[in-house]
Protein backbone atom coordinates (compact mmCIF):
# COMPACT_ATOMS: atom_id res chain seq x y z
CA UNK A 1 0.00 0.00 0.00
CA UNK A 2 1.13 3.46 -0.40
CA UNK A 3 2.28 6.28 1.43
CA UNK A 4 0.33 8.40 -0.57
CA UNK A 5 -2.74 5.89 0.27
CA UNK A 6 -2.15 5.23 3.78
CA UNK A 7 -2.48 9.32 4.47
CA UNK A 8 -5.74 9.50 2.76
CA UNK A 9 -7.17 6.39 4.41
CA UNK A 10 -6.01 7.93 7.59
CA UNK A 11 -7.15 11.66 6.95
CA UNK A 12 -10.80 10.31 5.78
CA UNK A 13 -10.69 8.45 9.16
CA UNK A 14 -10.14 11.71 11.37
CA UNK A 15 -12.51 13.35 9.17
CA UNK A 16 -15.30 10.81 9.93
CA UNK A 17 -14.03 11.34 13.39
CA UNK A 18 -14.79 15.48 13.39
CA UNK A 19 -18.16 14.87 11.47
CA UNK A 20 -19.38 12.10 14.41
CA UNK A 21 -18.26 15.11 17.23
CA UNK A 22 -20.11 18.06 15.68
CA UNK A 23 -23.69 15.86 15.01
CA UNK A 24 -23.29 14.58 18.81
CA UNK A 25 -22.74 18.55 19.61
CA UNK A 26 -25.62 19.73 17.23
CA UNK A 27 -27.79 17.10 19.24
CA UNK A 28 -27.27 18.05 22.83
CA UNK A 29 -27.66 21.48 21.60
CA UNK A 30 -31.41 20.51 19.32
CA UNK A 31 -31.93 18.71 23.29
CA UNK A 32 -31.46 21.97 25.38
CA UNK A 33 -32.73 24.06 23.52
CA UNK A 34 -36.32 21.93 24.09
CA UNK A 35 -35.63 22.14 27.85
CA UNK A 36 -36.82 24.69 30.43
CA UNK A 37 -35.45 25.17 33.41
CA UNK A 38 -36.17 23.38 35.77
CA UNK A 39 -38.14 20.41 33.86
CA UNK A 40 -37.32 17.16 32.20
CA UNK A 41 -36.74 16.53 28.33
CA UNK A 42 -39.78 16.29 26.48
CA UNK A 43 -41.68 13.50 25.93
CA UNK A 44 -41.90 12.21 22.63
CA UNK A 45 -45.35 12.18 21.45
CA UNK A 46 -45.32 11.36 17.69
CA UNK A 47 -46.14 7.16 18.18
CA UNK A 48 -49.05 7.65 19.97
CA UNK A 49 -50.59 8.46 16.92
CA UNK A 50 -53.94 7.53 15.50
CA UNK A 51 -56.17 10.36 17.60
CA UNK A 52 -58.07 7.58 18.78
CA UNK A 53 -55.09 6.18 20.51
CA UNK A 54 -54.29 8.83 22.97
CA UNK A 55 -56.34 10.60 26.08
CA UNK A 56 -58.45 12.76 24.16
CA UNK A 57 -59.17 14.73 27.33
CA UNK A 58 -56.21 15.06 28.92
CA UNK A 59 -53.41 16.43 25.70
CA UNK A 60 -51.60 19.04 27.05
CA UNK A 61 -49.75 18.02 31.26
CA UNK A 62 -49.45 20.37 33.31
CA UNK A 63 -45.15 19.22 33.01
CA UNK A 64 -45.46 19.76 29.62
CA UNK A 65 -48.17 22.40 28.66
CA UNK A 66 -45.46 23.58 25.51
CA UNK A 67 -46.05 20.01 24.00
CA UNK A 68 -49.64 20.20 22.12
CA UNK A 69 -51.14 16.94 20.62
CA UNK A 70 -52.47 18.39 17.38
CA UNK A 71 -56.05 16.02 16.07
CA UNK A 72 -56.75 14.16 13.21
CA UNK A 73 -53.53 12.66 11.77
CA UNK A 74 -52.33 16.49 11.72
CA UNK A 75 -48.25 16.61 13.24
CA UNK A 76 -47.11 17.22 16.95
CA UNK A 77 -45.44 20.47 17.48
CA UNK A 78 -42.99 20.80 20.27
CA UNK A 79 -42.78 24.80 21.32
CA UNK A 80 -38.98 24.69 22.29
CA UNK A 81 -37.40 27.02 25.25
CA UNK A 82 -33.98 28.15 25.61
CA UNK A 83 -31.84 26.86 28.77
CA UNK A 84 -29.90 30.29 29.44
CA UNK A 85 -30.42 31.78 32.04
CA UNK A 86 -32.73 35.18 31.22
CA UNK A 87 -32.98 38.38 33.39
CA UNK A 88 -36.68 39.45 34.78
CA UNK A 89 -37.17 41.64 31.77
CA UNK A 90 -36.28 38.70 29.47
CA UNK A 91 -38.19 36.33 31.44
CA UNK A 92 -41.31 38.44 30.63
CA UNK A 93 -40.49 38.83 27.34
CA UNK A 94 -40.24 34.88 27.43
CA UNK A 95 -42.79 33.93 28.78
CA UNK A 96 -44.83 36.34 26.58
CA UNK A 97 -43.37 34.34 23.32
CA UNK A 98 -44.15 31.72 25.51
CA UNK A 99 -48.00 32.23 25.63
CA UNK A 100 -47.86 33.87 21.87
CA UNK A 101 -46.60 30.28 20.94
CA UNK A 102 -49.15 28.44 22.91
CA UNK A 103 -52.24 30.46 22.26
CA UNK A 104 -51.70 29.54 18.39
CA UNK A 105 -51.19 25.88 18.87
CA UNK A 106 -54.18 25.99 20.76
CA UNK A 107 -56.49 28.45 18.15
CA UNK A 108 -55.38 25.82 15.74
CA UNK A 109 -56.26 22.97 17.27
CA UNK A 110 -59.64 23.85 18.40
CA UNK A 111 -60.14 24.92 14.72
CA UNK A 112 -59.72 21.33 13.88
CA UNK A 113 -61.59 19.95 16.50
CA UNK A 114 -64.72 21.91 15.24
CA UNK A 115 -63.76 21.91 11.71
CA UNK A 116 -62.62 18.29 11.15
CA UNK A 117 -64.44 16.79 14.45
CA UNK A 118 -67.89 18.55 15.41
CA UNK A 119 -69.08 20.12 12.18
CA UNK A 120 -68.76 16.58 10.66
CA UNK A 121 -70.18 14.34 13.13
CA UNK A 122 -73.42 16.96 12.39
CA UNK A 123 -73.51 16.17 8.82
CA UNK A 124 -73.62 12.16 10.19
CA UNK A 125 -69.90 11.90 8.33
CA UNK A 126 -67.93 11.37 11.09
CA UNK A 127 -65.21 8.96 11.46
CA UNK A 128 -65.57 8.08 14.83
CA UNK A 129 -68.54 5.64 16.15
CA UNK A 130 -69.98 6.04 19.63
CA UNK A 131 -68.65 4.12 22.26
CA UNK A 132 -70.85 1.82 23.37
CA UNK A 133 -69.88 0.45 27.15
CA UNK A 134 -73.34 -0.74 27.59
CA UNK A 135 -74.81 -0.58 31.09
CA UNK A 136 -75.64 -0.62 34.34
CA UNK A 137 -73.35 -0.58 37.80
CA UNK A 138 -72.07 -3.94 37.15
CA UNK A 139 -70.43 -2.80 33.23
CA UNK A 140 -69.23 0.63 35.09
CA UNK A 141 -67.03 -2.25 37.58
CA UNK A 142 -65.86 -4.56 35.16
CA UNK A 143 -64.24 -1.60 33.53
CA UNK A 144 -62.29 -0.45 36.64
CA UNK A 145 -65.14 2.07 37.98
CA UNK A 146 -67.25 2.58 41.57
CA UNK A 147 -69.67 5.72 41.28
CA UNK A 148 -71.17 7.00 44.28
CA UNK A 149 -74.78 8.91 44.15
CA UNK A 150 -75.71 11.43 46.57
CA UNK A 151 -79.66 11.57 46.65
CA UNK A 152 -82.75 12.81 48.36
CA UNK A 153 -81.57 10.25 51.23
CA UNK A 154 -78.26 11.35 51.75
CA UNK A 155 -76.47 14.67 52.92
CA UNK A 156 -76.87 16.74 49.35
CA UNK A 157 -73.72 18.57 48.16
CA UNK A 158 -75.09 21.96 47.09
CA UNK A 159 -73.92 23.97 43.92
CA UNK A 160 -71.79 26.65 44.85
CA UNK A 161 -73.83 30.23 45.61
CA UNK A 162 -71.34 31.49 43.09
CA UNK A 163 -72.98 30.03 40.33
CA UNK A 164 -76.52 31.37 41.20
CA UNK A 165 -76.21 33.82 38.89
CA UNK A 166 -75.25 32.13 35.74
CA UNK A 167 -77.77 29.25 36.85
CA UNK A 168 -80.52 31.89 36.61
CA UNK A 169 -79.55 33.03 33.01
CA UNK A 170 -80.03 29.56 32.18
CA UNK A 171 -83.47 28.34 29.66
CA UNK A 172 -84.35 26.32 33.01
CA UNK A 173 -83.24 28.65 35.69
CA UNK A 174 -81.29 27.46 38.96
CA UNK A 175 -81.71 23.74 39.30
CA UNK A 176 -83.56 22.80 42.46
CA UNK A 177 -83.01 19.40 44.49
CA UNK A 178 -85.79 17.56 42.43
CA UNK A 179 -83.57 16.40 39.24
CA UNK A 180 -80.44 17.22 40.47
CA UNK A 181 -77.94 14.32 42.18
CA UNK A 182 -74.52 14.80 42.64
CA UNK A 183 -72.14 11.83 41.34
CA UNK A 184 -68.69 10.88 42.33
CA UNK A 185 -66.63 8.09 39.82
CA UNK A 186 -64.12 6.86 41.09
CA UNK A 187 -61.35 4.28 38.90
CA UNK A 188 -60.78 2.55 42.45
CA UNK A 189 -60.62 -1.08 40.97
CA UNK A 190 -58.13 -3.42 38.83
CA UNK A 191 -59.59 -4.24 35.38
CA UNK A 192 -58.78 -6.12 32.66
CA UNK A 193 -58.19 -4.54 29.22
CA UNK A 194 -55.74 -6.08 26.14
CA UNK A 195 -52.47 -6.45 28.13
CA UNK A 196 -54.11 -8.06 30.95
CA UNK A 197 -54.78 -7.61 34.74
CA UNK A 198 -54.67 -3.27 35.66
CA UNK A 199 -54.33 -1.97 38.52
CA UNK A 200 -56.71 0.88 39.72
CA UNK A 201 -55.33 4.47 38.63
CA UNK A 202 -57.39 6.01 41.43
CA UNK A 203 -58.64 8.59 38.50
CA UNK A 204 -61.32 10.58 39.68
CA UNK A 205 -64.31 12.48 38.19
CA UNK A 206 -66.77 14.34 40.12
CA UNK A 207 -70.32 15.89 38.52
CA UNK A 208 -73.44 17.40 38.84
CA UNK A 209 -76.33 16.12 36.82
CA UNK A 210 -79.34 17.91 36.28
CA UNK A 211 -82.66 17.26 34.57
CA UNK A 212 -82.45 20.77 33.82
CA UNK A 213 -80.29 19.29 31.09
CA UNK A 214 -76.90 20.47 32.45
CA UNK A 215 -73.62 19.21 33.47
CA UNK A 216 -71.15 20.43 36.00
CA UNK A 217 -67.78 19.35 36.42
CA UNK A 218 -66.24 19.89 39.93
CA UNK A 219 -63.48 17.31 40.06
CA UNK A 220 -61.27 16.06 37.51
CA UNK A 221 -58.16 13.45 37.46
CA UNK A 222 -57.98 11.06 34.00
CA UNK A 223 -56.14 7.55 34.28
CA UNK A 224 -54.08 9.72 32.38
CA UNK A 225 -52.93 12.22 34.33
CA UNK A 226 -52.75 9.34 37.82
CA UNK A 227 -51.37 6.99 35.38
CA UNK A 228 -48.37 9.43 34.52
CA UNK A 229 -47.84 12.27 37.71
CA UNK A 230 -48.34 9.13 40.45
CA UNK A 231 -46.88 6.26 38.62
CA UNK A 232 -44.24 7.52 36.64
CA UNK A 233 -45.75 5.50 33.04
CA UNK A 234 -44.46 7.22 30.13
CA UNK A 235 -46.62 8.75 27.87
CA UNK A 236 -46.29 6.75 25.16
CA UNK A 237 -47.06 3.42 26.97
CA UNK A 238 -49.77 4.96 28.97
CA UNK A 239 -52.35 3.54 26.45
CA UNK A 240 -51.27 0.05 27.90
CA UNK A 241 -52.35 0.99 31.29
CA UNK A 242 -56.29 2.53 30.58
CA UNK A 243 -59.50 0.68 30.75
CA UNK A 244 -61.76 1.39 27.53
CA UNK A 245 -63.66 3.59 29.37
CA UNK A 246 -61.34 6.71 30.86
CA UNK A 247 -62.28 9.59 28.96
CA UNK A 248 -63.87 12.46 31.19
CA UNK A 249 -66.36 12.52 27.98
CA UNK A 250 -67.73 8.83 28.59
CA UNK A 251 -67.89 9.03 31.69
CA UNK A 252 -69.81 11.81 31.91
CA UNK A 253 -72.01 10.60 29.12
CA UNK A 254 -72.12 7.34 30.77
CA UNK A 255 -73.49 8.53 34.28
CA UNK A 256 -75.78 11.15 31.79
CA UNK A 257 -77.65 8.62 29.78
CA UNK A 258 -78.11 6.43 32.79
CA UNK A 259 -79.73 9.13 34.88
CA UNK A 260 -81.66 11.55 32.20
CA UNK A 261 -84.68 9.80 30.14
CA UNK A 262 -84.03 12.24 27.60
CA UNK A 263 -80.18 12.55 26.80
CA UNK A 264 -80.54 14.76 23.69
CA UNK A 265 -81.81 17.25 26.03
CA UNK A 266 -78.22 18.51 27.42
CA UNK A 267 -77.90 21.71 26.68
CA UNK A 268 -75.07 23.46 29.35
CA UNK A 269 -71.41 21.99 30.42
CA UNK A 270 -70.06 23.67 33.42
CA UNK A 271 -66.70 23.54 35.12
CA UNK A 272 -66.37 24.92 38.52
CA UNK A 273 -62.80 25.83 40.42
CA UNK A 274 -60.70 25.62 36.93
CA UNK A 275 -57.17 25.22 38.35
CA UNK A 276 -55.11 22.98 35.37
CA UNK A 277 -52.34 25.44 34.33
CA UNK A 278 -52.82 25.48 30.88
CA UNK A 279 -56.55 26.20 30.94
CA UNK A 280 -56.22 28.62 33.91
CA UNK A 281 -53.48 30.87 32.20
CA UNK A 282 -55.44 30.78 28.67
CA UNK A 283 -58.32 32.21 30.67
CA UNK A 284 -56.42 34.72 33.06
CA UNK A 285 -55.19 36.20 29.35
CA UNK A 286 -58.75 36.56 27.84
CA UNK A 287 -60.06 38.13 30.89
CA UNK A 288 -57.00 40.24 31.64
CA UNK A 289 -57.13 41.71 27.52
CA UNK A 290 -60.79 42.25 27.79
CA UNK A 291 -61.80 43.42 31.25
CA UNK A 292 -59.57 45.78 33.43
CA UNK A 293 -59.59 43.27 36.57
CA UNK A 294 -59.09 39.49 36.94
CA UNK A 295 -61.92 39.93 39.41
CA UNK A 296 -64.13 39.10 36.91
CA UNK A 297 -67.97 38.47 38.48
CA UNK A 298 -70.65 36.71 36.24
CA UNK A 299 -72.42 40.54 35.78
CA UNK A 300 -68.79 41.30 34.09
CA UNK A 301 -68.71 37.67 31.66
CA UNK A 302 -67.26 37.31 28.44
CA UNK A 303 -69.19 35.20 25.69
CA UNK A 304 -67.87 33.81 22.57
CA UNK A 305 -68.46 31.29 19.83
CA UNK A 306 -66.90 28.98 17.61
CA UNK A 307 -66.11 31.84 15.23
CA UNK A 308 -63.79 33.88 17.22
CA UNK A 309 -59.71 32.54 18.16
CA UNK A 310 -60.96 32.90 21.90
CA UNK A 311 -63.54 30.45 21.30
CA UNK A 312 -61.63 27.86 19.54
CA UNK A 313 -58.82 27.89 22.15
CA UNK A 314 -61.75 27.30 24.81
CA UNK A 315 -62.82 24.32 22.90
CA UNK A 316 -58.53 22.95 23.06
CA UNK A 317 -58.01 23.37 26.77
CA UNK A 318 -58.04 20.44 28.76
CA UNK A 319 -60.84 21.94 30.41
CA UNK A 320 -62.83 22.36 27.19
CA UNK A 321 -61.76 19.76 25.01
CA UNK A 322 -64.60 17.03 26.39
CA UNK A 323 -67.53 19.33 24.99
CA UNK A 324 -65.53 18.63 21.40
CA UNK A 325 -66.05 14.78 22.27
CA UNK A 326 -69.72 15.24 23.52
CA UNK A 327 -70.48 16.72 20.24
CA UNK A 328 -68.42 14.42 17.90
CA UNK A 329 -69.50 11.06 19.68
CA UNK A 330 -72.99 12.20 20.10
CA UNK A 331 -74.29 14.46 17.30
CA UNK A 332 -77.33 11.90 16.30
CA UNK A 333 -78.68 12.03 20.14
CA UNK A 334 -77.96 16.07 20.51
CA UNK A 335 -78.84 17.58 16.87
CA UNK A 336 -76.36 20.19 15.40
CA UNK A 337 -75.92 22.67 18.16
CA UNK A 338 -73.58 26.22 17.97
CA UNK A 339 -71.60 26.42 21.34
CA UNK A 340 -70.68 29.48 22.96
CA UNK A 341 -68.71 29.48 26.39
CA UNK A 342 -68.59 31.77 28.93
CA UNK A 343 -65.80 32.74 31.07
CA UNK A 344 -66.26 34.14 34.32
CA UNK A 345 -63.53 34.81 37.81
CA UNK A 346 -65.01 35.38 41.01
CA UNK A 347 -62.37 37.18 43.71
CA UNK A 348 -60.09 36.69 40.66
CA UNK A 349 -58.97 33.02 41.71
CA UNK A 350 -62.03 30.87 40.51
CA UNK A 351 -62.01 30.52 37.00
CA UNK A 352 -65.47 29.42 35.67
CA UNK A 353 -66.57 27.86 32.23
CA UNK A 354 -69.91 27.13 31.36
CA UNK A 355 -70.51 25.91 27.33
CA UNK A 356 -74.02 26.69 26.36
CA UNK A 357 -74.49 23.67 23.25
CA UNK A 358 -77.21 26.40 21.59
CA UNK A 359 -79.41 24.31 19.10
CA UNK A 360 -79.16 25.43 15.63
CA UNK A 361 -82.08 28.15 15.21
CA UNK A 362 -82.45 29.22 18.81
CA UNK A 363 -80.95 32.27 20.78
CA UNK A 364 -77.95 31.51 23.27
CA UNK A 365 -78.85 32.18 26.89
CA UNK A 366 -76.03 34.72 28.67
CA UNK A 367 -76.14 37.48 26.04
CA UNK A 368 -74.34 38.70 23.11
CA UNK A 369 -70.42 37.34 21.87
CA UNK A 370 -67.85 39.40 22.43
CA UNK A 371 -66.37 41.21 19.18
CA UNK A 372 -62.94 39.41 17.36
CA UNK A 373 -60.52 41.36 19.06
CA UNK A 374 -58.24 43.21 17.03
CA UNK A 375 -54.16 41.03 17.10
CA UNK A 376 -50.93 42.47 16.15
CA UNK A 377 -49.01 40.81 14.44
CA UNK A 378 -46.06 42.97 14.77
CA UNK A 379 -46.24 42.67 18.44
CA UNK A 380 -46.70 38.41 18.39
CA UNK A 381 -43.64 38.02 15.92
CA UNK A 382 -41.18 38.99 18.59
CA UNK A 383 -39.99 35.62 18.95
Amino acid sequence: MSLAHQQTRTLAALLAVVISFLLLLSSHSVKQDLTPPGRSHVKHLANLEPLSAIDHDTYLTSEHPRIVALPFGRQHHPIGFSSTPFSTTSRQAHVKRYLTQQWRCLVQKGRIYWEEGVLPAFAGQTQYQTPDFGEGEDVLNSLGWTSSEEDEEAETTPIPSYWDDALEATQFGKPTEDGLVYIKVEQDRSFENAYGQRQATGARYYAFYSLNGLIMVTDSFSPTYRLEKTFGIPTIDVPKYLSRLHQLSDVLWFQWDGYSSTPGSLRYYAVDGIINEVASDLIDEILEFRRPSNDVSWSDRVTFDLNSQEGKALLACPNGIAVAWLLIHHASELGPREPRVTIFNPRGNNRMMIWDLVPVGQQGSFGDVAEEAESSDEESNGD
